[in-house]
């Protein structure tokens, strides 16, 4: 699919072109949409950063390039609007860090380029700021779990790290900024766990332990910690697609009390997190 891919760019010229083909090739060999999907973005990953080089483009333009065309490609291929930007982010992101490993730039300075890649492509798309930045922190988390190698912290840490370093350099209020950072470490301990061959109830623990001790560690308080925890269950739960609202309702309430939240703030984060999932149901197909 991916040769596919490469001999549409060698005829047009075009990134989108070149994933539609991988993409379409994909489908083609009985590859799920998912999948078509992951390849038809690597394609388009790959179009964008051969077209960007040819042209002697500067780094920060062929990731934005790389974003521009991953973000089209992926709502082409049936991605959502969200899907596509987290995509796009991530990807950007990811072009932006490694050519800065490359030139021997420190780690910091490799995270902070990878954020401000992903939130550059981010505005080019449509997002607001707020969105910009939400996705820009999430991409620099998952880059920073991804270049992880500091024994005296684990990957959802270092994620957490990164994410609260991109959202302050954004000028994000404290609030927020322990929201994208417990996400971003939710996000890791979520990764690692589920390679591990977790249930999905123990991703739900991992996730909200993550995100309690990353909520923790910016100074929130109780209250802020648990619904941070909670939000992070839900979302690792919701990751299974088939959880009942009572199950991912009692995972939120399980995380919250694991922070030591009482029984009226257990309650309050798991009804809050039935009902935004209930109402997440109802507006997707």
């Amino acid at each position: 699919a991916l040769a596919a891919g490469a001999a549409a760019l060698e005829s047009e010229a075009s990134a989108s072109a070149a994933a539609q083909t991988a993409g379409t090739a994909a489908l083609a060999m009985n590859a799920t949409p998912d999948r078509a999907l992951k390849i038809a973005v690597k394609a388009a990953v790959l179009a964008a950063i051969e077209l960007g080089q040819a042209s002697k483009k500067a780094a920060c333009e062929v990731a934005a390039d790389v974003g521009q065309a991953v973000f089209s490609s992926a709502l082409t291929a049936g991605a959502t609007s969200k899907a596509a930007m987290a995509l796009a982010a991530n990807e950007a992101g990811s072009f932006a860090a490694s050519d800065a490993a490359k030139a021997g730039k420190p780690k910091d300075k490799v995270l902070k380029l990878a954020g401000q890649a992903a939130k550059h492509v981010m505005l080019a798309v449509g997002a607001s700021r707020h969105q910009a930045t939400a996705y820009a922190a999430a991409a620099a988390g998952e880059i920073a779990a991804e270049l992880h190698d500091d024994e005296t912290h684990d990957s959802a840490e270092s994620a957490a790290a990164a994410a609260a370093r991109v959202a302050k350099a954004n000028g994000v209020r404290n609030r927020r900024v322990i929201e994208h950072a417990a996400a971003a470490a939710a996000k890791a301990a979520t990764k690692g766990a589920r390679s591990s061959g977790k249930s999905h109830a123990e991703l739900a623990q991992a996730a909200g332990a993550a995100a309690g001790k990353a909520a923790r560690v910016l100074g929130a308080d109780l209250e802020t910690t648990a619904r941070c925890a909670a939000a992070a269950a839900a979302q690792a739960m919701e990751g299974s697609g088939e959880a009942s609202l009572e199950v991912v309702g009692q995972a939120c309430a399980i995380a919250a009390e694991t922070q030591g939240a009482g029984v009226a703030i257990q309650a309050e984060v798991a009804a809050a997190a039935a009902g935004t999932l209930a109402a997440a149901r109802v507006q997707s197909p």
